[in-house]
């Protein structure tokens, strides 16, 4: 339940990030052939060196808030032109959707997990109703 958890912590911290560099991609709309330069708006990254040390999230169930942020350069090299946003905004989207898919995973070997669990629970009533059953009728035969 633990890495279902951190998954789904590191992948809202995920969206967050993709949602600051889409502000800066919109802040940047209008730009053309590096043209004017690159502003970096206030709701977004902030600032070029937040692209080239970007904390992006990976999932740790041992951690307190399930999520360890790592340090990232996300582009080597200035970032002068808005397709370079257009282009770690998608990189991003792209580690998403892969941590959807081993979120998907977890929760189906959590379900796998709780299925047997109750496969075990379900026997085990079966066969402490069988010793009660067999009580019973050993104190009825004595009486």
């Amino acid at each position: 339940m633990k890495s279902v958890k951190a998954i789904n912590a590191a992948k809202s911290a995920q969206r967050d990030l993709i949602a600051k560099i889409g502000y800066d991609i919109a802040e940047n709309a209008g730009q053309r052939d590096c043209k004017p330069p690159l502003k970096f708006a206030a709701r977004g990254v902030g600032s070029e060196t937040g692209y080239h040390r970007m904390p992006l999230p990976h999932p740790d169930p041992g951690s307190s808030n399930s999520v360890r942020r790592v340090p990232t350069n996300m582009h080597k090299g200035p970032i002068k032109d808005g397709g370079v946003l257009h282009a770690i905004q998608y990189e991003l989207k792209n580690e998403l959707d892969s941590m959807s898919e081993m979120s998907e995973m977890e929760s189906l070997r959590l379900q796998m997990a709780v299925d047997r669990f109750s496969k075990v629970m379900s026997a085990l009533s079966n066969i402490l109703k069988k010793i009660s059953d067999t009580q019973s009728a050993i104190i009825t035969n004595l009486k």
